[in-house]
């Protein structure tokens, strides 16, 4: 039976770290500091003032006067069961526990200390991330513990047996153009484990797309299940840790976990329905194409380049991943090379991928292509591929070229996804990795897609096509 309510607890209003200490220059207490909306308190026994923050240190949680519904400690590993029963008994609804030392080790004395603590919170309405973790991420109340966490609330959940990935997870996602309903860091999981934050995050209405990294499960009964009901709502993208059978000894030694078969964890995403990546990269990728894009089932790409030879790979690889490139109608073709005409004689290859050429220094040209490749009734998804070398070029002559190109690709992304069509662009950073961030980030805050090469957005345009396959497979069941 479940204790106490997660969704009380992954919001709360006050809290209080314990340990915070000038040895780590107060990292995390200054964290929390920064955004969170609630009370924010200091225990440490050894002091009764911050006076760089200006605050008042607690000796206990017991001792601080007001409400506290969430703890995060950071004392040493035997001072934890007893932190512990103190907010058994001031009523503290979540403890954090960055401390390490515990079962992890593999020694009996770690093992015990987190025995004692699971020993403390049985029956009462406590509950306990970690040890071992960095504890909770909401942004929607201002509770971060990195003080350059984005505290923009979004539509991304993840759940994370690693603290170390989870900083990663949140930080390469936010230059990605993510934002995050909630992110659990829940290590060594000796109360709340991987199963409870799977039915919590499939009720979580604020949580559009699920991701998770995994490295094991100690009691995996109803596993695929539990998961199963996730993905029937929402996509779940899982990155597995411990595939081979070295990385499986080093999860023991991380977290304590049991990694278990590979063979039998494929079974499982088969089953679910989990949406399986191996890379932070693909991770990442293959979220923002849930979080931005529309579902879609078809598998007809119209390509959209700058050169003949980017066609042909781009070709190639879209092949290569269940994709087709078919030709476009002759009135698409026909619209294209009207349109063209006017401002490059030379003419383009209007085939399908659509090679612009040198036409791309007008932005209403760049415009209209997109619509009436996205118009065209053999295409189920545009991509448009552009190094940044060649905008660079233009955007050297011109102060408000590059602003003009991005607003008809903006454009041309909207219109395209009001037709229930995904709009992604492929913005290859080589030759100028500066204006590559400012486009990127225009496209991104108007929910456009970028990935960085063209081989990435293939693949994350195949799992989010093969999770609403397993949908559509699922409803006719």
């Amino acid at each position: 039976m479940r204790r106490g309510n997660l969704e009380d607890a992954f919001n709360p209003e006050s809290m209080a770290v314990v340990g915070a200490s000038s040895k780590r220059d107060y990292f995390f207490l200054r964290s929390f500091l920064r955004g969170f909306r609630g009370k924010v308190y200091a225990v440490n026994p050894r002091r009764s003032k911050i006076p760089e923050l200006n605050m008042t240190v607690y000796p206990s949680v017991a001792t601080i006067p007001g409400r506290v519904d969430y703890v995060f400690v950071e004392t040493s590993a035997p001072n934890v069961p007893r932190v512990v029963e103190d907010c058994v008994r001031k009523g503290v609804k979540l403890i954090a526990i960055f401390t390490a030392g515990f079962s992890e080790t593999g020694r009996d004395e770690g093992k015990t200390l987190e025995e004692r603590i699971k020993e403390t919170v049985k029956g009462s309405n406590t509950r306990v991330l970690g040890p071992n973790c960095l504890g909770l991420y909401n942004p929607r109340v201002g509770l971060a513990w990195r003080i350059n966490f984005p505290l923009e609330p979004g539509d991304v959940g993840f759940i994370s047996q690693s603290g170390g990935l989870a900083n990663l997870v949140i930080l390469y996602g936010y230059n990605r153009g993510l934002r995050f309903s909630k992110v659990v860091s829940f290590g060594n999981a000796c109360d709340i484990d991987f199963m409870e934050l799977l039915e919590y995050f499939r009720d979580d209405e604020e949580t559009r797309v699920l991701g998770a990294y995994l490295e094991g499960v100690n009691d995996g009964r109803g596993l695929t299940e539990a998961c199963l009901e996730v993905s029937l709502r929402k996509p779940l993208i899982m990155w597995k840790g411990g595939r081979s059978e070295d990385g499986a000894r080093a999860c023991t030694s991380h977290t304590g976990s049991l990694a278990g078969s590979y063979t039998i964890w494929k079974a499982v995403f088969k089953q679910a329905g989990i949406v399986e990546v191996k890379t932070l990269e693909e991770l990442i990728d293959t979220a923002l194409g849930f979080s931005f894009l529309p579902p879609f089932n078809g598998n007809r790409v119209g390509t959209i380049s700058l050169s003949g030879g980017a066609s042909v790979t781009i070709t190639d690889l879209l092949s290569d991943v269940g994709f087709r490139v078919p030709p476009l109608e002759n009135d698409t073709i026909e619209e294209i090379e009207g349109v063209v005409r006017e401002v490059y004689p030379e003419g383009i290859s209007v085939v399908n991928p659509v090679d612009i050429s040198a036409a791309y220094y007008n932005p209403d040209v760049v415009l209209a292509v997109i619509k009436a490749v996205s118009g065209d009734p053999n295409i189920d998804i545009v991509v448009f591929d552009l190094p940044i070398v060649y905008l660079a070029s233009y955007w050297r002559k011109s102060d408000n070229f590059e602003e003009k190109f991005v607003d008809a690709m903006v454009k041309g992304g909207k219109e395209t996804l009001k037709k229930g069509k995904p709009f992604v662009v492929v913005l290859s950073p080589v030759g100028h990795e500066e204006l590559w961030v400012e486009v990127k980030d225009r496209l991104t805050a108007s929910r456009i897609p970028v990935y960085p090469d063209m081989r990435r957005t293939c693949e994350a345009l195949r799992n989010v096509k093969g999770y609403y396959e397993f949908l559509k497979a699922r409803r006719k069941v």
